[in-house]
């Protein structure tokens, strides 16, 4: 659908994340910097931009990536609350624990069955109170 209709960003996306699934993340990268034109995947083509970094190790540009995508979404909901565990993800990987700590707690303080992210908190405490 890419080849007929080039200029139709959704599709891009949709790529872009079938691309990612199976590991080609330079390609899926190409796809997702395209798709983000498109306001209505806008968001979740960052989101795929940064894991898309993550997976290969580019961690700096990942949370470039999510940063502007935090930024970007308005409301504490589940999309945001999963570019926000990415981001956090992004900084544990960087080394850089108390960074992904206020990641983590921003979910925390919304939702705190969010995935694994009360695990992360009650380590984080327990790690500073030894």
């Amino acid at each position: 659908m890419v080849e007929r209709y080039p200029n139709d960003f959704n599709y891009r996306f949709i790529l872009g994340q079938l691309l990612l699934e199976d590991g080609m993340l330079d390609e899926a990268i190409a796809q997702f910097q395209l798709s983000q034109r498109n306001p209505k995947v806008r968001l979740q083509s960052l989101l795929g931009l940064g894991r898309a970094f993550i997976g290969g190790k580019k961690y700096d540009l990942a949370v470039d990536q999510l940063e502007t995508a935090k930024r970007e979404s308005l409301i504490m909901n589940d999309s945001k609350k999963e570019i926000i565990y990415e981001l956090a993800r992004a900084y544990e990987l960087m080394n850089s624990p108390e960074k992904a700590f206020i990641e983590y707690k921003e979910i925390y303080s919304s939702d705190i069955g969010y995935k694994d992210v009360a695990a992360k908190i009650n380590a984080y405490y327990e790690s500073k109170n030894k």
